[in-house]
């Protein structure tokens, strides 16, 4: 047996580059197999791993303009328990505050405020009861004990101060419990404590809490309901039950359900996104790979064929040489298991230490060995399969004998066509694929209508802080400092969705209006930023500028006619809704759509002058600056000179980033789909290389003796190229319109899961194109290293 084994390493001496690429793509197949079809298992699970509750829930949101995931108010979440089909109700808040834990301060502590009945409700697990809230028990997560609190042996019983308040810590929650969701939690208490938060001018703290959308709502359901027809129910209710005390008013976001424990679901339509492209492309790698693997056992199944049929001939059993292929195989299969167990730690950790993952799950990434077993049994099995090929054709003749040597049964000919029909055709399929992918991600890291390289500046505000702009500097006009041109707006410049901000098309109109995204902005927002203006005009104190988006938007309103060009809202007054008072003022400008919410998105904005601020929030409004200025150092030594000389319990202002890196940040996963799918492609092209290259010569070794008779009775070594390329582009021609017909078969899913068009023809053609040369190149190679042999070498048995 050992002696099999070295004979085996020893035997493909001169070829084990081939075979190691080979084992390491079968290694990097078992892994990337038994990881995607994990991950997929983890991410269409509808509730985190800590809920224990089995039953139907569905999760109550808000959605914002730009379709964001957003909170709630309870007195909201509380009138779905109307609905028939509703068991209970509970909610969560997160906040950040300061508390203090065994005389330690720790600031900016996230917390999680629990509703009475989310224990039981959620099922959650242990420390957690049933009467958890009613003992106050605190309970704080394993991260935050572990790092800020060094895994303090006796921390159960521990004093932890908030607002104030002593409370008791009564136990660590599991480490799967760090965060929910996107949402980090450091402590989980009664939402009970919430009230030490209500501002002391509030004479009842209950209509300020049920009416501040602070919070998720969770609701078990007693059976399986459409969530769009729950939905429904859900806006009529709160349309018809309005909320008569509530403080807060001005409620722009639309009520949102979503099935099961998700506060996410943008995250996880990334992930599944990422596992089916993941999951196509390891479909067609895995073809390819065991195309390849069949490819080259069958190149030797000429010499090995003669050498088992002289040994059997000699008296040795087929039980023999089988146990001799198996060893003389071993080092493969063993190094391929090896590898395969070293990608999947590899890309294990890679995986968990992306942000897409932290952001969505909430522990480390389990990994189901079962899957990885399977396909390592599948793979291996195949891989000892092809080994044995030359015993397969020894049934049906155990005779020694070279006549059937040098040639192939029409079937043969039919099934090896066949098969790199089928090669090409998947490689052009994984290809396009991969090449809309580059595509579709490559348009959106094409910034248009603004400058990429403005860089903001963002602050680290106080408590009480107060600030003083005067009003040249709430144009833009910072000239008495070193002329720096710098801009300001009152939020940064992806998140206009904060400001709460509607609109109405009539000043007398009394109901919120319309959702719109805006903000703040001086003068010079526009030019400083680099946003094209579409319509021109003067954009001051008590105006308005639009982008086109918004424009079109008022235009299908009927605010102006159909026929009329968008330049004719310029002058024309809407009211704006914004707190703690509503606008009327005139259009003054029209701006073209910049990226605020992602590269192509045209969501609808309006531009309100930073000036029109109410003067009774803007000395505590803290401005976001732009600049392009070449000199960092020197726009933020501006502003931080006024930061020295006109505000009060304001920290130095740092530099946040370029805007090229805030949009590119709302694009969660186009980057890991991009290095993923160029990652499969190379793999991919590398394996069609060696397929091409060894399936056609397998093919010609078959049928040596005919193509050594050809060159002796006098054809041409090019004459000869060309009649068995032929056979080569007659397989393309073949697989290409097959390809092209499973694209169409598969435009429909792809556009549903993915948003990837595949029927881009410039695409198709020149994915076609890199086929062919594959083939002109691998294909040709293998047939030109066959017909320069010498005539007397293909004559003969050997190669």
């Amino acid at each position: 047996m050992l002696f099999d084994i070295v004979y085996g390493w020893r035997k493909w001496q001169g070829q084990r580059l081939k075979w190691f690429t080979l084992v390491l793509g079968l290694a990097l197949f078992c892994a990337l197999f038994s990881l995607t079809l994990n991950l997929f298992r983890e991410i269409n699970n509808e509730s985190p791993s800590w809920v224990g509750n089995t039953k139907p829930l569905v999760t109550i949101a808000a959605i914002g303009i730009s379709g964001q995931i957003k909170k709630q108010t309870r007195y909201n979440i509380d009138l779905l328990n109307k609905h028939p089909a509703v068991n209970n109700i509970a909610s969560l808040s997160f906040q950040t505050k300061n508390i203090t834990v065994n005389d330690i301060a720790f600031q900016k502590t996230s917390l999680a405020f629990y509703s009475t009945n989310l224990p039981v409700l959620l099922e959650l697990p242990a420390p957690f009861s049933a009467d958890s809230f009613v003992k106050n028990n605190v309970y704080i997560s394993d991260a935050f004990w572990q790092y800020q609190l060094n895994g303090q042996d006796n921390i159960i019983g521990k004093t932890l101060l908030i607002k104030g308040q002593k409370l008791l810590v009564a136990g660590v929650m599991p480490a799967n419990m760090n965060n929910v969701n996107q949402y980090k939690v450091d402590v989980w208490l009664p939402d009970s404590f919430l009230s030490l938060y209500v501002p002391e001018f509030i004479p009842d703290a209950k209509p300020f809490l049920n009416s501040k959308p602070d919070y998720f709502g969770f609701a078990e359901l007693s059976k399986s309901v459409n969530t769009t027809d729950l939905q429904e129910y859900f806006r009529e209710q709160i349309d018809t039950y309005p909320n008569h005390e509530a403080i807060f008013v001005k409620e722009h976001d639309a009520p949102w359900l979503i099935a099961g424990i998700e506060l996410d679901p943008e995250a996880k339509k990334v992930l599944i996104v990422q596992c089916w492209t993941l999951i196509f492309l390891i479909a067609s790698f895995g073809f390819i790979i065991f195309s390849t693997i069949f490819s080259i056992y069958s190149q030797q199944l000429i010499d090995r064929k003669a050498e088992f049929s002289l040994k059997i001939a000699l008296g040795a059993k087929v039980s023999d040489l089988v146990n001799r292929c198996l060893a003389e195989n071993f080092m493969m299969a063993l190094t391929s298991v090896v590898f395969s167990i070293f990608f999947i730690f590899l890309l294990k950790s890679i995986l968990q230490d992306g942000i897409l993952y932290q952001r969505y799950f909430s522990s480390d990434f389990e990994l189901n060995w079962f899957n990885w077993f399977v396909s390592l049994v599948i793979s291996q099995l195949f891989f000892f399969s092809c080994t044995l090929l030359p015993l397969l054709k020894l049934n049906r003749n155990n005779s020694f004998s070279r006549s059937s040597l040098g040639s192939k049964t029409k079937l043969q000919t039919l099934f090896s066509q066949g098969n790199l029909v089928l090669q090409l055709c998947i490689a052009t399929l994984a290809f396009v694929f991969t090449t809309n992918v580059f595509i579709s991600e490559w348009q959106k890291q094409q910034i248009n209508f603004v400058n990429p390289a403005v860089i903001s500046f963002n602050f680290n505000k106080i408590k009480d802080a107060q600030v003083y702009l005067s009003e040249q500097q709430k144009k833009g006009d910072w000239s008495n400092q070193k002329q720096v041109e710098l801009a300001i707006a009152y939020n940064p410049f992806t998140n206009l969705d904060d400001s709460s901000l509607s609109y109405n098309l009539t000043a007398d109109a009394t109901n919120d209006g319309f959702n719109v995204s805006g903000t703040y902005v001086s003068s010079n927002y526009f030019s400083v930023l680099d946003i094209p203006i579409v319509v021109n005009g003067i954009f001051t104190k008590n105006t308005f500028a639009i982008n086109i988006a918004f424009a079109e938007q008022l235009k299908s309103q009927g605010m102006i006619a159909a026929e009329q060009p968008l330049s004719a809202l310029i002058g024309m007054p809407i009211k704006v809704n914004s707190f703690p008072s509503a606008s009327y003022y005139p259009i003054a400008m029209i701006t073209e759509n910049a990226p605020h919410h992602g590269v192509g998105k045209g969501n609808p904005v309006v531009y309100l002058h930073y000036a029109n601020i109410h003067t009774m929030i803007i000395y505590k409004v803290l401005p976001i600056f732009f600049s392009k200025e070449k000199s960092t150092q020197e726009a933020l030594n501006v502003i931080n000179n006024w930061v020295k000389h006109e505000t009060v319990n304001v920290n130095p202002y740092q530099l946040q980033s370029t805007l090229k890196a805030q949009i590119f940040a709302l694009n969660l996963g186009g980057r890991l789909l991009f290095v993923t799918s160029g990652f499969m492609a190379l793999i991919i092209l590398v394996l069609l290389a060696l397929t091409l290259y060894y399936q056609v010569k397998a093919n010609l070794m078959r049928e040596k003796n005919k193509y050594g008779v050809m060159l002796a009775l006098g054809i041409n070594q090019p004459a000869l190229f060309l009649r068995i390329f032929k056979k080569l582009l007659l397989s393309l021609t073949m697989a290409l319109p097959m390809a092209w017909m499973v694209l169409q078969s598969l435009e429909s899913v792809t556009q549903s899961y993915l948003s990837i068009s595949l029927l881009l023809m410039s695409s198709f053609l020149a994915c076609s194109f890199l086929v062919f040369l594959f083939v002109l190149l691998f294909g040709g190679g293998a047939i030109i290293t066959l017909i320069r042999l010498p005539i007397s070498t293909l004559l003969t048995q050997q190669e």
